[in-house]
Order: C-alpha cells, then structure tokens, then sequence
C-alpha cells in the first residue's frame, strides 16, 4: 500500500483541489477552548433540589409520563 503511493508520479494542481464539502475538519482544531462560566460542562453535581423552580417545573414537565 506504502509503495502504490511512494510510486505514483507528482500530482497536478488540478489533481490536488477537492470538494470542500467532502472535508472533515474538527471543531475542536477550528474553535479555541472557552472557559465560559454560563455552559454547564456536565462536570458538575448540582442536586435536583438546587436548580431554579422554574427549570425544575419544566423538567418535570418535559419528562412527565402521560397516561
């Protein structure tokens, strides 16, 4: 497999130009790493109790089973 491409002649520079679509680019490369204090990185243990009322009652809501 290694010697197919050490044999291959150079490529042409319209050989070399592909669809940016087909690409895979991480995010994480793209975007620097934020210590933002408002995202909850999931780290954390915050007890149900804890939370604000109103985010508690929509969670109750969301995850509600109805009969």
């Amino acid at each position: 497999m290694i010697k197919d491409i050490i044999n291959k002649e150079p490529r042409t520079f319209s050989e070399l130009i592909f669809n940016i679509s087909n690409a895979i680019i991480p995010y994480s490369k793209m975007v620097k790493h934020s210590n933002a204090s408002d995202i909850y990185s999931g780290e954390e243990k915050i007890p149900f109790h804890e939370r604000n009322p109103e985010y508690v009652s929509i969670l109750r809501q969301e995850f509600a089973v109805i009969s």
